[in-house]
């Protein structure tokens, strides 16, 4: 009668369970949610088109602690000759049982850089206080900001289980002096804008790290 030795079985078997758990696959980072075709900024009617305005991507990456952000654009500088007064750009989501459209994003003048969450008023992106902190990274063309889910508590719960929808990136130039308050003389005009097709689920890999 043939015997088999259990020490081999076992150890057969555990290498076929070591050989199937090699060959699968590693979740498929998500990418370019948003999407936008090159060359379509507004019109500036005096300097014309600008690739620091022209938004060709975008992604919101979350671990339900953190959310990230990032808009790429043709050009990316921390100073623009057209838009010599300043600029702004927001990505706007939605979250299961907010009040309000929420926002991160960041305003930068000849004299300051402030990055900043918010949530959307009717038309217009009012920001909060929070711990936002970004980059102008010239090198990959992107725009890339990230905050506490906290900043937006008194607004919406964002968990590891929240869904954002409604993605939008946005950008703006400034014509004339910027003013916080609006009442400088300047105005703010649309740049670009680009939506997302799809959602994103907090803690689905993403080509953008989360905190980065």
């Amino acid at each position: 009668m043939r015997i088999v030795r259990p020490a081999v079985t076992a150890a057969v078997t555990a290498s076929l369970v070591l050989a199937g758990a090699a060959g699968a696959a590693a979740p498929k980072k998500v990418c370019n949610l948003i999407k936008d075709a090159a060359g379509d900024d507004g019109s500036n009617p005096v300097f014309g088109h600008d690739g620091n305005l022209d938004i060709l991507s975008g992604d919101l990456s979350s671990d339900g602690k953190t959310v990230t952000i990032a808009i790429r654009t043709a050009a990316v500088g921390t100073s623009d000759s057209k838009a010599p007064t300043g600029r702004s750009y927001y990505l706007d989501f939605d979250v299961p049982g907010e009040k309000n459209t929420l926002w991160l994003g960041v305003t930068t003048t000849p004299t300051f850089t402030s990055f900043t969450p918010g949530y959307v008023n009717g038309s217009l992106h009012s920001g909060i206080a929070g711990n936002a902190t970004g980059t102008f990274d010239a090198a990959k063309k992107e725009i890339r900001i990230s905050a506490p889910a906290s900043d937006w508590d008194a607004y919406a719960t964002i968990t590891k289980k929240s869904t954002f929808s409604a993605l939008t990136a946005r950008s703006y130039y400034f014509v004339g002096a910027y003013s916080p308050t609006g009442t400088g003389g300047g105005s703010l005009q649309a740049g670009d804008q680009g939506d997302a097709t799809k959602t994103y689920l907090a803690g689905t890999p993403s080509c953008l790290k989360v905190g980065s």
